[in-house]
């Protein structure tokens, strides 16, 4: 298990890097996507707070081709069905996530829409970079589609977390908007409210351990980089010995001074090592030498 520690290099450079927008039509579902640079592909999985992107997004699209898609149920994407894990909200055309009704059935649903959209582009493997639970819809997609995933970036995944983790005894607290200069993408909600702004995070055991889902786990083949903020009060840190247990390639990064939104509070130590990982995949080590871990 690596340690990222508030010494840190400079943040990514600011080149400037074109978003690319277009809507994919799968499922019956409009689905809002954002492109941008080349090379090999990298899709992004947003979490319950929306499709927004953070300057990390940005670097990693100076080297690869990324492509950021809108869950179904999300901002101006509509749910497919009941069972995609949201409802609409009362904003017009806009929806909102409602995490107390997220399950495994949900984003695995989520999933499937995501391949056949990857699919409609002629995307035939890339790798998945998943926040929360888009990281859950990441790993679905490499244990129902192996041939599409060539390695898992997960930020603070929550498909398992321990249900006496330590944090769910803590009262809520309020989560410090980012730095607005950490966003790439963002845009305001339903009410105009910016996506950024401090919001209530209460903590959360998370769901049940599922046995079928992680025997499944089991059998993801791929590299996948695992990171988790040592200050979330959504995911505890323990929840890293699960996958790095469950997961036969698994590497886990502790991100000092960052909470759930790790690239939004720590873009610079998370910029670096999944670049990182992203050139290595298996070969990945994280040495001293690097300046971001450092135990």
């Amino acid at each position: 298990m690596n340690t990222a520690t508030a010494t840190t290099p400079s943040a990514p450079s600011a080149a400037e890097v074109e978003l690319r927008r277009s809507v994919i039509n799968v499922d019956d579902v409009a689905i809002r996507c954002l492109e941008a640079g080349t090379g090999s592909p990298v899709v992004y999985l947003h979490g319950s707070e929306g499709l927004r992107l953070s300057i990390t997004h940005r670097a990693i699209a100076q080297s690869h081709r990324l492509i950021a898609l809108e869950l179904p149920g999300f901002g101006w994407t509509p749910a497919r069905t009941a069972h995609d894990g949201a409802r609409a909200s009362n904003h017009g055309a806009r929806t909102t996530y409602d995490g107390s009704r997220t399950a495994y059935d949900g984003a695995r649903a989520m999933a499937a829409t995501v391949a056949r959209a990857l699919d409609s582009l002629g995307i035939e493997a890339c790798a998945f970079m998943g926040h929360a639970l888009g990281a859950d819809v990441a790993l679905w997609l490499a244990i129902d589609r192996p041939a599409l995933a060539t390695s898992l970036i997960l930020l603070a995944p929550t498909a398992i977390r321990p249900v006496d983790s330590g944090i769910s005894g803590k009262p809520p607290l309020t989560v410090p908007a980012p730095n607005p200069a950490h966003l790439w993408f963002s845009e305001p909600d339903a009410n105009g409210e910016p996506a950024h702004a401090q919001q209530a995070a209460p903590p959360s055991g998370g769901p049940a351990r599922d046995a079928e889902f992680e025997k499944a786990m089991a059998g993801i083949a791929v590299p996948v980089l695992a990171l988790f903020g040592t200050r979330s009060t959504v995911v505890s840190t323990d929840a890293a010995r699960l996958y790095s247990t469950l997961l036969p390639k698994c590497f886990t990064t502790m991100v000092y001074d960052a909470g759930h939104d790790i690239d939004l509070d720590r873009p610079d130590a998370v910029t670096a090592v999944v670049k990182n990982f992203l050139q290595h995949g298996e070969t990945f080590i994280v040495n001293r030498d690097n300046a971001i871990i450092n135990p």
